[in-house]
């Protein structure tokens, strides 16, 4: 797994701000509950070999100084493959297909986990969280 900038990358910033704005549209109600919010700068890159996943279910919100700001999560496929991800609420598996985007609430609603492939997967991952008032 490695760890990046966004901003550093507009190829991937750009579409994912323009796929933020609008689901802010979408859901309107999140600029009253939120007011500052929006991309991590973080991302990771991530590398799973023939056969290894993320096998434990969690969700993206949490009680630590890293996890705790972040609404919505997100993840690109950046190759086609058999391992999806699975949400057992939502009982949805995606197909992994390149390009795909993928944009979920971080709370326990959207608990996930990754799903075997026959293939190399890659994926990017990264959030968007509340801005930290200073």
């Amino acid at each position: 797994m490695l760890q990046l900038l966004l901003t550093n990358f507009p190829d991937i910033f750009n579409p994912l701000s323009n796929c933020l704005s609008v689901y802010k549209e979408q859901h309107s109600f999140l600029e009253n509950l939120f007011h500052e919010w929006g991309w991590s700068n973080e991302f990771f890159l991530q590398k799973y070999e023939v056969g290894q996943y993320y096998k434990g279910e969690h969700m993206e919100h949490g009680a630590y100084e890293y996890d705790c700001r972040r609404i919505l999560a997100w993840m690109v496929y950046l190759n086609d493959c058999s391992g999806g991800t699975f949400f057992p609420q939502q009982r949805f598996t995606t197909k992994p297909k390149k390009g795909d985007l993928y944009i979920w609430p971080a709370g326990w609603t959207h608990s996930h986990h990754g799903l075997p492939s026959k293939q190399e997967k890659y994926i990017l991952t990264g959030w968007c969280e509340m801005y930290k008032v200073t």
